[in-house]
């Protein structure tokens, strides 16, 4: 079979696949003529363009899979390492400022359900029937007054 006319059968399967990618195109389009070049039968030069098509899916999708895995678990071991040395740093800062008179339990509460519990401010205002911009602006009050207290102590 000629060249030209393979290359045409080859690009017609793996553009179906492929769509715009042209660096997929082009790279499925020489996977493929390395395997049926040899060949004289229309369907099986088609056959092995799609299945070439559908190995490049799988090894892309196995690829992003490993990536998303890794990911999730250094993203783990990085939050182990590094968010347990703040969390505790604020927890004796609430402590300070809550017995030096501060801030009250109730803004202890507020800090605890947003940087703990990870609460959206929506759902605490929800919860405690005050508006979504109040929160925000309790929470950057308390914020302020907790820098003080790190600032003031030496933490």
């Amino acid at each position: 079979m000629e060249l030209q006319k393979l290359m045409k059968i080859i690009r017609s399967v793996c553009l179906g696949f492929v769509r715009n990618s042209e660096n997929d195109l082009e790279d499925l389009m020489t996977e493929s003529w390395l395997v049926a070049k040899d060949q004289e039968d229309i369907a099986l030069i088609r056959t092995c363009a799609r299945h070439k098509c559908i190995d490049m899916f799988r090894k892309q999708r196995r690829r992003r899979e490993n990536e998303r895995e890794f990911a999730k678990q250094h993203s783990e071991d990085f939050e182990q390492t590094h968010n347990s040395t703040p969390k505790l740093d604020l927890c004796d800062l609430m402590d300070k400022a809550i017995k030096a008179g501060i801030i009250s339990s109730q803004d202890q509460e507020l800090i605890w359900r947003y940087y703990y519990c990870a609460e959206t401010y929506r759902r605490m205002s929800v919860d405690l029937h005050l508006a979504p911009s109040t929160l925000k602006t309790r929470m950057s009050e308390v914020e302020a007054k907790l820098r003080k207290v790190a600032e003031t102590q030496g933490a």
